[in-house]
């Protein structure tokens, strides 16, 4: 009895060791299906960001920013799923044009040397509702900008007997810091003071497909949608054809 048990004890010390020094395929496996787990949820964080945003984050710590942000009386913050084999972030990288991205296990000897690795959702058509977005974001952020600026200009008239600034320039720098930028383009707002009011206008309409994009003193916000396609072109005038040219009567002999 006293044998089998020792046998059997040694048994279990030889087990033992192999594991040690080969690795438990058990806890190898259980890893790998938890990291594959937790990154396909962070892929799925990663996704929502560019659905809502129309861009893919420049890390994951913007991403986390951003969540937190857009929802700050949360009673739990979305967490961001870390590596189950070392408990740090996943890494994730993106291309120059930050339309793809990659995710992947920060060292994949932690599980036998197996690339555990996912990539950008190829979302098709879908992908112009993000782009949509994304612009529809940018729109609102101009017309804010716009709105802003027209605050500072009515506080500038107000301290200045009613008078409206002669360019945006007066505004600095005790109205606002910095002169007010399309977040498109980055050139100034255009501002043109009239006689009983001043309109301020977004520099580059055409990049936003409008023809009017513009606040006025008078009607706010203004917008209208420029026509599909741009201007019609003239078309070139057709060539009238050439007539043949006349044979010589040739000398009889």
């Amino acid at each position: 009895m006293a044998k089998r048990l020792l046998d059997g004890s040694v048994k279990a010390a030889l087990v033992a060791g192999l594991l040690v020094l080969t690795g438990s395929p058990t806890w190898a496996q259980d890893k790998s299906s938890e990291a594959w787990q937790r990154l396909s949820r962070l892929q799925c964080l990663i996704e929502y960001f560019y659905m809502e945003t129309g861009v893919y984050p420049l890390d994951l710590q913007e991403m986390d920013q951003i969540f937190r942000q857009r929802a700050p009386r949360a009673p739990k913050p979305v967490g961001i799923p870390l590596d189950p084999a070392t408990n740090q972030p996943f890494v994730y990288k993106t291309e120059t044009n930050g339309r793809r991205y990659t995710i992947s296990v920060p060292d994949p000897s932690k599980y036998g040397g197996t690339k555990i690795a996912l990539t950008t959702v190829d979302w098709g058509y879908l992908a112009d509702l993000a782009d949509l977005k994304r612009f529809s974001e940018i729109v609102r952020q101009m017309q804010n900008i716009m709105k802003v600026v027209a605050t500072q200009v009515e506080m500038y008239a107000k301290d200045h007997g009613g008078q409206y600034p002669n360019q945006l320039d007066d505004l600095l720098p005790k109205y606002v810091t910095r002169m007010p930028s399309d977040p498109l383009t980055g050139k100034n707002l255009s501002y043109k003071k009239l006689v009983d009011g001043y309109v301020i206008g977004c520099p580059n309409p055409e990049k936003f497909g409008m023809k009017t994009f513009q606040y006025s003193s008078a009607k706010g916000i203004m917008m209208e949608q420029a026509p599909r396609g741009g201007p019609e072109q003239p078309k070139p005038a057709k060539e009238e054809p050439k007539p043949a040219p006349k044979e010589e009567p040739k000398p009889q002999p």
